[in-house]
């Protein structure tokens, strides 16, 4: 028998087949990645990082579900002009769909994604960072930037340390210093304004979180590398 169901939903990705068909790749809020079969002309304009409500009418998880959708609000049209936001968009909603299960509640990611989508008028590269940590933290890879792994101090952190993801002052380096990961002030310090922030702080930023990507890529699938969007993001900054 079928289940029919319906949330607000996030569009990843969407990819056209035959005729008549699209494939759509939603962020549910409650139900995790779906895949969703949806009318082909009713989807000619959708775009990544859409956001509505779905339908939709499933046997069993491990068969292509039928819905329905409808839009109710879309950033692209507050950022066609702003090549790294856009750049920034598709690889947030890309890395969404390498890493998240289908069908596993992913509530917190849908909240972290809604936040950047919002934020997408007054865009500004450290938001996308700050995504990404909050992504990062949701599927276990964490980083602890609230004291020194070290000596335990609360200030002067300057590091991160590649293997664990925690902070590392700038006395608690010592002679490892070259082989740790920079921390850039804003990470660290939610209150610094984003017209503070530095493009060489953003590139820190990213560099950061490109690591525990490629570690949670890699251990996901061997073959599975960073999207290229990511990776073009620091030429726009």
């Amino acid at each position: 028998m079928a289940v029919e169901r319906h949330d607000a939903v996030i569009l990843l990705e969407k990819h056209f087949y035959g005729e008549h068909r699209c494939h759509g790749i939603f962020l549910t809020q409650a139900y995790g990645c779906m895949r969703v079969n949806l009318p082909k002309r009713k989807s000619l304009s959708l775009q990544p990082g859409d956001f509505g409500q779905l339908r939709w009418k499933t046997h069993s998880t491990e068969r292509l579900a039928f819905g329905s959708y409808e839009g109710e609000t879309s950033p692209i049209s507050t950022i066609f002009h702003n090549p790294c936001a856009l750049i920034a968009l598709k690889s947030a909603c890309t890395l969404c769909v390498r890493v998240l299960p289908e069908h596993a509640p992913a509530e917190p990611m849908f909240r972290a994604l809604i936040r950047l989508l919002k934020e997408m008028s007054v865009f500004h590269p450290a938001l996308y960072v700050r995504f990404e940590c909050e992504a990062l933290f949701h599927i276990g890879y964490g980083l602890d930037l609230t004291r020194c792994a070290v000596t335990g101090a609360f200030s002067e952190l300057r590091f991160v340390s590649p293997k664990t993801g925690c902070a590392v002052s700038e006395k608690g380096a010592g002679s490892y210093r070259e082989k740790l990961l920079k921390l850039p002030i804003f990470l660290r310090d939610p209150s610094i304004k984003l017209e503070d922030i530095s493009s060489e702080d953003i590139r820190q930023g990213l560099r950061l979180t490109e690591h525990f990507w490629n570690r949670a890529l890699r251990a996901l699938h061997p073959t599975h590398l960073l999207p290229p969007e990511r990776i073009l993001l620091e030429q726009y900054l």
